[in-house]
């Protein structure tokens, strides 16, 4: 699975980019200017324009549009007519591209204090002929004619008798939270409930899900049974068996994905980021080619879709969340933390976890602030456990931090307190030998040396590596922790001080 990014194409100065949509002829991206001094102050500040581009966003005109405050634009399907929704101007306008027509259609009269009864159309919507029908988060269905420009709310009983195909996909719709990306006229949508994310195919009686956990999902595509997830910082390729980042933005790049617009036809991604220099913002879309072809699984994929599969049944197995965590441990953190978090819902003490993220070579600790390093030493300090194997770790784990801090009293405690718990071990021991050589105690770091030397239970060469699961807690910790699993070089290293 992959995606390239392939051409970017920058908006105007002050051109703020709120929805893209693919007719049947155009892209078209509904953008706002701002007249006003503060982006903040949004009153009165705004002008809405109907942007219109070619399939290879080359721009070919914009229709000014009088009202703000838009909050859909609908497509008729295979034509390039728009439904432009304005609930607070209590207004549909129909607009046709090719001649620029502009019809609006009243929606009806509310007071100022019904705010509440305001249309804000969900995801569903059809077209049937003229007519257009939308449903809204208050379960009212608006049957729009665009020929008469009359507005009615009709019930769901008198939907049945007029339109029975948005009638039948609405009864399907309510069995999913979380709507995403719906495409009505295939009776196909994307959803997403906080733990999965699926796609529903009600014509073809199909239903495709995986397990995604993660809290800033704006959009949800699916391609050659991959899904495609926006999120502020990424672009992410999920599978049943997989979970892949395929594009990021640095947080330090005041950057954030924001909009997307996905042509099946061409596998094309259209991605809208948002990036902000000295108080003013710009927009750029970024054009991905999307691959989804899945290929052959690697061992680590098959390990992942494995334990993926095993949590969606018992979502508590802390051991199996640890194992996740290992899988992306040495690839990428941040789904690593992904992970972390959710076992935390769980398990919120598990005291293997921390010591995972307090390994100071990891790739995330290594980029963490020290203001990060110090929230893991406070919840160090805290923890208790009867194990006195694991309470060795612990110390280990703080002197880390406190050698960090060059406090070389409180380094030194933490690694005789470490070795109290535990004498078996070999990094307590080789750390405290390898402190005591430097501070010019030969003797006593060269026999500390030789103790951690004495320990070592498996030493790792080419032959035997593989033999190892590496993914498995308990190895985890022997290697980076305990040091009794040690790799050649460094059991060479180690043997080479005394």
């Amino acid at each position: 699975m992959a995606i390239k990014c392939v051409d970017t194409y920058e908006f105007k100065k002050e051109q703020y980019v709120s929805h893209m949509r693919e007719t049947k002829n155009y892209i078209v991206a509904l953008q706002s200017s701002s007249q006003g001094p503060s982006f903040v102050d949004m009153s009165n500040t705004y002008i809405k324009k109907i942007f219109v581009y070619d399939k290879q966003m080359r721009f070919i005109r914009d229709i000014l549009f009088k009202y703000s405050c838009i909050e859909k634009v609908l497509v008729k399907p295979d034509e390039d007519v728009l439904a432009v929704v304005c609930p607070e101007h209590h207004r549909v306008v129909i607009v046709d591209i090719e001649t620029e027509k502009q019809r609006e259609i009243q929606l009806t009269q509310w007071s100022e204090d019904e705010y509440e009864q305001e249309l804000y159309p969900s995801s569903l919507y059809w077209w049937e002929g003229d007519a257009l029908f939308v449903y809204t988060v208050f379960d009212q269905i608006y049957r729009i004619d665009s020929a008469q420009l009359l507005a009615t709310i009709i019930d769901k009983k008198e939907l049945k008798v007029v339109c029975h195909d948005f009638y039948t996909l609405l009864q399907e719709a309510d069995k999913y939270n979380g709507i995403k990306v719906a495409y009505p006229e295939a009776y196909q949508f994307t959803y997403y409930d906080g733990e999965n994310i699926g796609f529903v195919d009600l014509k073809n009686d199909r239903h495709y899900t995986a397990l995604y956990l993660a809290e800033d999902v704006h959009e949800v595509f699916f391609y050659k049974n991959v899904f495609v997830v926006l999120s502020c910082y990424s672009i992410e390729l999920v599978s049943q068996s997989e979970i892949k980042i395929a594009y990021t933005l640095s947080k330090e790049s005041h950057s954030e994905l924001r909009k997307a617009l996905f042509l099946p036809s061409t596998g094309e991604l259209l991605v809208v980021a948002e990036y902000w220099y000295e108080s003013t913002r710009y927009d750029t879309v970024l054009r991905f080619i999307v691959d989804g072809d899945m290929g052959k699984l690697t061992s680590k994929e098959k390990d992942q879709y494995e334990v993926l599969k095993h949590l969606k049944v018992h979502p508590e197995n802390s051991n199996a969340w640890l194992r996740l965590i290992l899988i992306e441990y040495y690839t990428d953190d941040r789904l690593m933390d992904r992970w972390f978090q959710r076992l935390r819902l769980w398990d919120k003490d598990n005291i293997y976890a921390l010591l995972i993220h307090t390994y100071p070579n990891s790739a995330r600790l290594l980029r963490a602030h020290s203001s990060i390093h110090g929230v893991l030493y406070n919840m160090l300090r805290t923890t208790v456990c009867g194990d006195t194997e694991v309470m060795a770790v612990v110390e280990l784990a703080k002197a880390w931090y406190l050698k960090k801090r060059v406090d070389k009293q409180k380094y030194e405690q933490a690694l005789l307190k470490s070795i109290t718990y535990s004498p078996h071990h070999v990094k307590n021991l080789a750390e405290l030998g390898k402190f005591y050589l430097e501070q010019g105690k030969l003797e006593e770091g060269t026999k500390l040396i030789g103790q951690a030397l004495e320990n070592v239970k498996v030493v790792y060469t080419d032959q035997n590596s593989k033999d190892y699961d590496k993914f498995d807690i308990q190895e985890f910790l022997n290697e980076h922790h305990k040091g009794i699993h040690i790799r050649q070089e460094d059991y060479d290293k180690l043997k080479s001080l005394i």
